[in-house]
Protein backbone atom coordinates (compact mmCIF):
# COMPACT_ATOMS: atom_id res chain seq x y z
CA UNK A 1 0.00 0.00 0.00
CA UNK A 2 1.17 3.74 -0.73
CA UNK A 3 -0.15 6.43 0.68
CA UNK A 4 0.34 9.47 -1.98
CA UNK A 5 0.97 13.28 -1.25
CA UNK A 6 -0.12 13.25 2.91
CA UNK A 7 0.05 15.62 5.25
CA UNK A 8 2.15 13.57 7.89
CA UNK A 9 1.74 13.80 12.09
CA UNK A 10 3.65 11.24 13.11
CA UNK A 11 3.12 11.77 16.93
CA UNK A 12 6.65 12.74 17.89
CA UNK A 13 7.06 16.43 16.36
CA UNK A 14 4.94 18.86 17.54
CA UNK A 15 4.33 20.14 13.73
CA UNK A 16 2.77 18.52 10.41
CA UNK A 17 4.40 17.69 6.67
CA UNK A 18 3.78 18.22 3.91
CA UNK A 19 3.51 16.22 0.36
CA UNK A 20 4.78 12.71 2.06
CA UNK A 21 4.73 9.75 0.77
CA UNK A 22 4.29 6.68 3.17
CA UNK A 23 4.93 3.03 1.41
CA UNK A 24 3.61 -0.07 3.51
CA UNK A 25 4.23 -3.56 2.92
CA UNK A 26 3.43 -6.84 4.95
CA UNK A 27 1.83 -4.47 7.36
CA UNK A 28 4.47 -2.53 8.39
CA UNK A 29 5.43 1.55 7.52
CA UNK A 30 8.57 0.60 4.80
CA UNK A 31 9.56 4.18 4.19
CA UNK A 32 8.13 7.59 4.10
CA UNK A 33 9.53 10.22 1.86
CA UNK A 34 9.05 13.62 0.59
CA UNK A 35 7.39 14.38 -3.05
CA UNK A 36 8.51 14.25 -5.53
CA UNK A 37 10.73 10.91 -4.69
CA UNK A 38 12.43 9.23 -7.39
CA UNK A 39 12.92 6.09 -5.38
CA UNK A 40 9.18 5.33 -5.83
CA UNK A 41 8.21 1.93 -6.13
CA UNK A 42 5.21 0.26 -7.42
CA UNK A 43 2.47 -1.05 -5.32
CA UNK A 44 -0.39 -2.67 -5.72
CA UNK A 45 -2.47 -0.22 -3.81
CA UNK A 46 -2.96 3.87 -4.19
CA UNK A 47 -4.35 5.85 -1.78
CA UNK A 48 -4.32 9.74 -2.90
CA UNK A 49 -4.45 11.83 0.28
CA UNK A 50 -4.38 15.05 -1.25
CA UNK A 51 -6.35 17.23 1.45
CA UNK A 52 -6.03 14.46 4.33
CA UNK A 53 -3.69 14.42 7.94
CA UNK A 54 -2.44 11.08 8.40
CA UNK A 55 -1.94 10.48 12.63
CA UNK A 56 -1.02 7.51 14.22
CA UNK A 57 -3.84 4.82 15.42
CA UNK A 58 -5.28 6.31 18.70
CA UNK A 59 -5.29 3.84 21.51
CA UNK A 60 -7.70 4.30 24.59
CA UNK A 61 -6.31 2.65 27.61
CA UNK A 62 -9.83 2.08 29.80
CA UNK A 63 -12.79 0.27 27.47
CA UNK A 64 -15.44 -2.40 28.30
CA UNK A 65 -15.74 -3.97 24.95
CA UNK A 66 -18.46 -6.16 26.82
CA UNK A 67 -20.58 -3.13 27.89
CA UNK A 68 -23.11 -1.46 25.55
CA UNK A 69 -22.98 2.41 26.86
CA UNK A 70 -26.84 2.18 28.22
CA UNK A 71 -27.78 4.00 31.32
CA UNK A 72 -27.63 0.55 32.76
CA UNK A 73 -24.76 -1.11 30.86
CA UNK A 74 -23.97 -3.52 34.00
CA UNK A 75 -27.52 -4.85 33.97
CA UNK A 76 -27.80 -5.33 30.48
CA UNK A 77 -24.58 -7.41 30.72
CA UNK A 78 -25.99 -9.61 33.35
CA UNK A 79 -29.58 -10.41 31.90
CA UNK A 80 -27.60 -11.25 29.08
CA UNK A 81 -26.30 -14.56 28.40
CA UNK A 82 -22.60 -14.91 27.87
CA UNK A 83 -23.64 -16.21 23.96
CA UNK A 84 -25.51 -13.24 23.56
CA UNK A 85 -22.99 -10.82 24.66
CA UNK A 86 -20.27 -12.68 22.05
CA UNK A 87 -22.76 -11.44 19.43
CA UNK A 88 -22.56 -8.12 20.85
CA UNK A 89 -18.87 -7.39 21.55
CA UNK A 90 -18.18 -7.27 17.38
CA UNK A 91 -20.62 -4.47 16.97
CA UNK A 92 -18.87 -2.11 19.75
CA UNK A 93 -15.24 -3.55 18.19
CA UNK A 94 -16.34 -2.04 15.19
CA UNK A 95 -17.19 1.15 15.83
CA UNK A 96 -13.66 1.99 18.01
CA UNK A 97 -12.38 1.62 14.82
CA UNK A 98 -14.80 3.91 13.08
CA UNK A 99 -13.27 6.55 15.67
CA UNK A 100 -9.87 6.13 14.44
CA UNK A 101 -8.92 3.65 17.62
CA UNK A 102 -6.79 0.91 16.74
CA UNK A 103 -5.23 -0.30 20.35
CA UNK A 104 -7.35 -0.60 23.09
CA UNK A 105 -6.54 -2.28 26.88
CA UNK A 106 -9.75 -4.11 28.19
CA UNK A 107 -9.76 -3.60 31.82
CA UNK A 108 -12.71 -5.86 32.80
CA UNK A 109 -15.33 -8.28 30.66
CA UNK A 110 -16.85 -11.89 32.26
CA UNK A 111 -15.42 -15.18 31.59
CA UNK A 112 -13.20 -15.78 28.85
CA UNK A 113 -15.36 -13.64 26.52
CA UNK A 114 -12.22 -10.93 25.97
CA UNK A 115 -10.02 -13.40 24.98
CA UNK A 116 -11.95 -14.78 22.45
CA UNK A 117 -12.59 -11.78 20.65
CA UNK A 118 -8.69 -11.19 20.64
CA UNK A 119 -8.46 -14.54 19.21
CA UNK A 120 -11.29 -14.04 16.44
CA UNK A 121 -9.83 -10.43 15.63
CA UNK A 122 -6.39 -11.34 15.63
CA UNK A 123 -7.06 -14.26 13.26
CA UNK A 124 -8.63 -12.05 10.60
CA UNK A 125 -12.28 -13.39 11.14
CA UNK A 126 -13.89 -9.86 12.15
CA UNK A 127 -12.93 -5.93 12.34
CA UNK A 128 -11.85 -4.72 15.37
CA UNK A 129 -8.69 -2.97 17.62
CA UNK A 130 -5.35 -4.62 19.07
CA UNK A 131 -6.66 -5.56 22.43
CA UNK A 132 -4.58 -6.03 25.61
CA UNK A 133 -6.91 -7.48 27.81
CA UNK A 134 -7.05 -8.40 31.53
CA UNK A 135 -9.88 -10.62 31.38
CA UNK A 136 -11.80 -10.42 34.85
CA UNK A 137 -10.98 -7.83 37.62
CA UNK A 138 -10.32 -8.96 40.16
CA UNK A 139 -12.49 -8.06 43.17
CA UNK A 140 -13.32 -8.36 46.48
CA UNK A 141 -16.32 -10.80 47.57
CA UNK A 142 -19.19 -8.36 47.07
CA UNK A 143 -17.03 -5.80 45.41
CA UNK A 144 -17.30 -3.52 41.93
CA UNK A 145 -18.29 -5.78 39.33
CA UNK A 146 -19.05 -8.72 41.07
CA UNK A 147 -21.65 -10.93 39.16
CA UNK A 148 -20.53 -8.77 36.20
CA UNK A 149 -16.81 -8.49 34.74
CA UNK A 150 -14.93 -9.19 37.84
CA UNK A 151 -13.77 -12.50 39.98
CA UNK A 152 -14.19 -12.86 43.27
CA UNK A 153 -11.06 -12.76 45.57
CA UNK A 154 -9.90 -12.46 49.28
CA UNK A 155 -7.07 -12.56 51.07
CA UNK A 156 -3.51 -12.59 50.19
CA UNK A 157 -3.40 -16.36 48.36
CA UNK A 158 -7.49 -15.97 47.06
CA UNK A 159 -5.93 -12.58 45.04
CA UNK A 160 -2.79 -14.45 43.53
CA UNK A 161 -5.12 -17.58 42.62
CA UNK A 162 -7.47 -15.10 41.05
CA UNK A 163 -4.93 -13.36 39.04
CA UNK A 164 -3.30 -16.79 38.08
CA UNK A 165 -6.23 -17.97 36.40
CA UNK A 166 -6.57 -14.67 34.43
CA UNK A 167 -3.10 -15.24 33.27
CA UNK A 168 -3.28 -19.44 32.13
CA UNK A 169 -6.82 -17.62 30.09
CA UNK A 170 -4.06 -15.05 28.41
CA UNK A 171 -4.33 -11.98 30.22
CA UNK A 172 -1.89 -9.26 28.78
CA UNK A 173 -2.53 -6.79 32.22
CA UNK A 174 -4.32 -7.42 35.64
CA UNK A 175 -7.19 -5.09 36.65
CA UNK A 176 -8.41 -5.30 40.29
CA UNK A 177 -10.47 -3.26 42.23
CA UNK A 178 -8.79 -1.36 45.09
CA UNK A 179 -12.18 0.58 45.48
CA UNK A 180 -15.81 0.16 45.25
CA UNK A 181 -17.30 2.21 42.07
CA UNK A 182 -20.88 4.04 40.93
CA UNK A 183 -22.67 2.11 38.19
CA UNK A 184 -23.12 -1.16 40.65
CA UNK A 185 -23.30 1.31 43.92
CA UNK A 186 -26.43 -0.14 45.35
CA UNK A 187 -24.74 -3.70 45.34
CA UNK A 188 -22.91 -3.66 48.24
CA UNK A 189 -19.93 -0.96 46.98
CA UNK A 190 -19.17 2.53 47.34
CA UNK A 191 -16.54 4.43 45.45
CA UNK A 192 -15.01 5.89 48.62
CA UNK A 193 -14.00 2.61 50.65
CA UNK A 194 -11.15 0.82 50.01
CA UNK A 195 -11.61 -2.92 48.87
CA UNK A 196 -8.58 -4.08 49.02
CA UNK A 197 -5.82 -4.20 52.37
CA UNK A 198 -1.99 -2.97 51.80
CA UNK A 199 -0.50 -6.59 51.98
CA UNK A 200 -3.46 -7.78 49.34
CA UNK A 201 -2.68 -5.75 47.21
CA UNK A 202 1.08 -5.71 47.56
CA UNK A 203 0.46 -9.90 46.86
CA UNK A 204 -1.35 -9.09 43.37
CA UNK A 205 1.79 -6.35 42.89
CA UNK A 206 4.37 -8.99 43.50
CA UNK A 207 2.97 -11.75 41.63
CA UNK A 208 2.46 -10.09 38.04
CA UNK A 209 5.92 -8.93 38.57
CA UNK A 210 6.82 -12.61 38.52
CA UNK A 211 4.90 -12.31 35.35
CA UNK A 212 6.83 -9.30 33.90
CA UNK A 213 3.59 -7.71 32.80
CA UNK A 214 1.38 -4.28 34.28
CA UNK A 215 -1.16 -4.28 37.05
CA UNK A 216 -3.92 -1.80 37.39
CA UNK A 217 -6.10 -0.44 39.74
CA UNK A 218 -9.35 0.86 39.86
CA UNK A 219 -9.39 3.09 42.39
CA UNK A 220 -11.72 6.14 43.38
CA UNK A 221 -12.17 7.08 47.16
CA UNK A 222 -8.59 8.34 48.75
CA UNK A 223 -7.85 5.53 50.64
CA UNK A 224 -8.10 3.03 47.68
CA UNK A 225 -5.58 5.37 45.58
CA UNK A 226 -3.53 5.65 48.58
CA UNK A 227 -3.14 1.75 49.19
CA UNK A 228 -2.59 1.51 45.51
CA UNK A 229 0.18 3.56 45.31
CA UNK A 230 1.93 2.24 47.82
CA UNK A 231 1.35 -1.33 46.80
CA UNK A 232 3.24 -0.03 43.54
CA UNK A 233 0.36 -0.58 41.35
CA UNK A 234 0.82 0.28 37.76
CA UNK A 235 -1.98 2.34 36.34
CA UNK A 236 -4.56 4.33 38.82
CA UNK A 237 -7.88 3.91 36.93
CA UNK A 238 -10.18 7.33 37.68
CA UNK A 239 -8.43 8.36 40.57
CA UNK A 240 -11.36 10.43 41.26
CA UNK A 241 -10.10 11.76 44.66
CA UNK A 242 -6.62 12.08 44.67
CA UNK A 243 -4.88 14.38 46.55
CA UNK A 244 -1.17 16.44 46.83
CA UNK A 245 0.67 13.65 49.53
CA UNK A 246 -0.69 11.10 47.15
CA UNK A 247 0.41 12.82 43.44
CA UNK A 248 3.74 12.90 45.20
CA UNK A 249 3.96 9.46 45.79
CA UNK A 250 2.89 8.66 42.12
CA UNK A 251 5.28 11.20 41.30
CA UNK A 252 8.11 9.03 43.28
CA UNK A 253 6.82 5.71 41.87
CA UNK A 254 6.25 6.76 38.44
CA UNK A 255 2.70 5.37 38.74
CA UNK A 256 0.35 6.77 35.92
CA UNK A 257 -2.95 8.13 36.11
CA UNK A 258 -5.71 7.43 33.80
CA UNK A 259 -7.97 9.84 35.03
CA UNK A 260 -11.33 9.01 32.80
CA UNK A 261 -12.55 12.54 32.54
CA UNK A 262 -15.42 12.16 29.78
CA UNK A 263 -17.84 10.01 30.96
CA UNK A 264 -18.32 13.17 33.76
CA UNK A 265 -19.09 15.00 30.68
CA UNK A 266 -21.40 12.32 29.19
CA UNK A 267 -23.20 12.24 32.72
CA UNK A 268 -23.85 15.87 33.10
CA UNK A 269 -25.35 15.36 29.67
CA UNK A 270 -27.55 12.90 31.04
CA UNK A 271 -28.30 13.62 34.76
CA UNK A 272 -32.01 12.62 34.82
CA UNK A 273 -31.65 9.26 33.66
CA UNK A 274 -28.39 8.60 35.51
CA UNK A 275 -29.64 10.30 38.88
CA UNK A 276 -33.20 8.15 38.26
CA UNK A 277 -30.93 5.25 38.13
CA UNK A 278 -28.72 5.64 41.44
CA UNK A 279 -31.88 6.77 43.64
CA UNK A 280 -33.11 3.78 43.06
CA UNK A 281 -30.71 1.18 44.05
CA UNK A 282 -28.77 3.62 46.70
CA UNK A 283 -30.41 3.33 49.95
CA UNK A 284 -29.82 6.46 52.54
CA UNK A 285 -28.52 3.94 55.01
CA UNK A 286 -25.67 2.70 53.23
CA UNK A 287 -24.53 6.34 51.99
CA UNK A 288 -24.16 7.35 55.74
CA UNK A 289 -20.70 5.07 55.78
CA UNK A 290 -19.76 7.67 52.92
CA UNK A 291 -20.13 10.80 54.95
CA UNK A 292 -16.26 10.85 56.08
CA UNK A 293 -14.83 9.53 53.23
CA UNK A 294 -16.20 11.89 50.52
CA UNK A 295 -13.14 14.43 50.13
CA UNK A 296 -14.91 16.60 47.92
CA UNK A 297 -18.34 16.47 47.88
CA UNK A 298 -20.38 13.83 47.54
CA UNK A 299 -20.92 14.62 44.13
CA UNK A 300 -18.61 11.97 41.79
CA UNK A 301 -18.30 14.06 38.70
CA UNK A 302 -17.97 17.35 40.41
CA UNK A 303 -15.24 16.19 42.56
CA UNK A 304 -13.41 14.53 39.20
CA UNK A 305 -13.42 17.38 37.33
CA UNK A 306 -12.12 19.64 40.70
CA UNK A 307 -9.42 17.38 41.41
CA UNK A 308 -8.22 16.88 37.71
CA UNK A 309 -8.22 20.29 36.89
CA UNK A 310 -5.99 20.48 40.62
CA UNK A 311 -3.65 17.90 39.10
CA UNK A 312 -3.49 17.22 36.29
CA UNK A 313 -0.69 20.19 34.78
CA UNK A 314 1.62 18.97 37.49
CA UNK A 315 5.28 18.48 36.36
CA UNK A 316 6.72 14.83 35.22
CA UNK A 317 2.81 13.14 36.31
CA UNK A 318 2.46 10.62 33.96
CA UNK A 319 -1.00 10.53 32.49
CA UNK A 320 -2.74 8.41 30.08
CA UNK A 321 -5.99 8.96 28.06
CA UNK A 322 -8.92 6.27 28.57
CA UNK A 323 -12.64 6.93 28.10
CA UNK A 324 -14.08 3.54 30.29
CA UNK A 325 -16.12 3.42 27.21
CA UNK A 326 -19.10 1.41 27.28
CA UNK A 327 -20.36 2.68 30.94
CA UNK A 328 -23.23 4.72 30.52
CA UNK A 329 -23.44 6.64 27.55
CA UNK A 330 -19.34 7.10 27.21
CA UNK A 331 -19.45 5.60 23.28
CA UNK A 332 -16.69 3.27 22.28
CA UNK A 333 -15.60 5.05 19.14
CA UNK A 334 -15.43 8.39 21.13
CA UNK A 335 -11.46 9.06 22.18
CA UNK A 336 -11.48 12.57 20.84
CA UNK A 337 -14.12 14.11 23.80
CA UNK A 338 -11.27 12.49 26.47
CA UNK A 339 -8.65 14.70 24.70
CA UNK A 340 -11.22 17.67 24.12
CA UNK A 341 -11.68 18.23 27.89
CA UNK A 342 -8.05 17.78 28.54
CA UNK A 343 -7.38 20.65 26.52
CA UNK A 344 -9.94 22.34 28.47
CA UNK A 345 -7.98 22.13 31.58
CA UNK A 346 -4.62 23.44 29.71
CA UNK A 347 -3.22 20.88 27.25
CA UNK A 348 -2.57 21.33 24.07
CA UNK A 349 -3.30 19.83 20.84
CA UNK A 350 -0.16 18.52 20.02
CA UNK A 351 -0.25 17.33 23.67
CA UNK A 352 -3.43 15.55 23.69
CA UNK A 353 -2.61 14.09 20.29
CA UNK A 354 0.76 12.93 21.78
CA UNK A 355 -0.93 11.54 24.82
CA UNK A 356 -3.60 9.44 22.54
CA UNK A 357 -0.82 8.01 20.64
CA UNK A 358 2.57 7.76 21.14
CA UNK A 359 2.36 8.83 25.41
CA UNK A 360 -0.39 5.62 25.83
CA UNK A 361 1.89 3.49 23.60
CA UNK A 362 5.33 4.16 25.96
CA UNK A 363 2.69 3.29 28.78
CA UNK A 364 1.64 -0.08 28.00
CA UNK A 365 5.20 -0.53 26.75
CA UNK A 366 4.27 -0.77 23.15
CA UNK A 367 5.92 1.59 21.77
CA UNK A 368 8.73 0.02 19.61
CA UNK A 369 5.69 -1.36 17.57
CA UNK A 370 2.75 1.09 17.33
CA UNK A 371 2.06 4.82 18.51
CA UNK A 372 3.98 6.91 15.72
CA UNK A 373 4.33 6.57 12.11
CA UNK A 374 7.98 5.70 11.78
CA UNK A 375 10.00 3.34 9.71
CA UNK A 376 9.70 -0.08 11.09
CA UNK A 377 6.89 0.14 12.74
CA UNK A 378 3.44 -1.16 12.21
CA UNK A 379 0.96 0.17 10.24
CA UNK A 380 -1.64 2.01 12.44
CA UNK A 381 -2.40 5.10 10.46
CA UNK A 382 -6.14 6.88 10.62
CA UNK A 383 -6.03 9.39 7.58
CA UNK A 384 -8.13 12.62 8.74
CA UNK A 385 -9.56 15.80 6.57
CA UNK A 386 -7.86 18.69 8.22
CA UNK A 387 -5.18 19.47 10.37
CA UNK A 388 -5.61 18.23 14.74
CA UNK A 389 -2.98 20.73 15.29
CA UNK A 390 -5.14 23.31 14.91
CA UNK A 391 -8.45 21.89 15.32
CA UNK A 392 -9.22 18.57 16.97
CA UNK A 393 -12.05 18.17 15.30
CA UNK A 394 -10.45 16.85 12.39
CA UNK A 395 -10.43 13.48 13.93
CA UNK A 396 -13.88 13.12 13.67
CA UNK A 397 -13.75 13.40 10.03
CA UNK A 398 -11.87 10.39 9.65
CA UNK A 399 -11.48 9.47 5.57
CA UNK A 400 -9.59 5.90 6.24
CA UNK A 401 -8.52 3.63 9.16
CA UNK A 402 -5.57 1.52 8.41
CA UNK A 403 -4.44 -1.27 11.43
CA UNK A 404 -1.46 -3.36 10.76
CA UNK A 405 -1.18 -1.80 6.97
CA UNK A 406 -5.29 -2.98 5.95
CA UNK A 407 -7.78 -0.34 5.17
CA UNK A 408 -10.27 -1.63 8.31
CA UNK A 409 -12.99 1.41 7.74
CA UNK A 410 -13.63 4.30 5.32
CA UNK A 411 -16.13 7.50 5.05
CA UNK A 412 -16.59 7.94 1.48
CA UNK A 413 -17.69 11.56 3.19
CA UNK A 414 -14.12 12.61 3.91
CA UNK A 415 -12.46 11.16 0.89
CA UNK A 416 -10.73 13.52 -1.95
CA UNK A 417 -13.43 13.24 -4.91
CA UNK A 418 -16.15 11.69 -2.39
CA UNK A 419 -15.15 8.55 -3.80
CA UNK A 420 -13.32 5.64 -2.17
CA UNK A 421 -9.64 5.86 -4.10
CA UNK A 422 -8.00 3.09 -2.38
Amino acid sequence: MQLENVRLFDGTSDRLEDARRIIIQRGVISKIAALPDQNNKQVDHLVHCSGLTAVPGLINLHVHLCLDASSDPLGSLVSDSNGMTILKMPLNAQRTLSGGITTVRDLGSPGNLIFELRKAIEEGAIPGPRIVASGEAITRTGGHGHGSLGCEADSEDGVIRAIRGQLKQGADVIKIMASGGVIDIGAGTSPYLASYTLRELKAAVEEVRRENIQIAAHAEGMEGIDLAVKAGIDTIEHGTFVNAAIIDMMLEKGTVWVPTISPHRFAERNREQLNKLLSEVKPLIRSIRDKERVGGGRNISAGALAHFEKYCMTEDLRIGLGTDAGTPFVPHEDLVLEMEMFMEYGFSNYQVLKMATLGNAQILKLDDHIGSIEEGKLADIVLVKGNPLDDLEALRQIAYVIKDGKVVFSNPTYIPGGTDCA
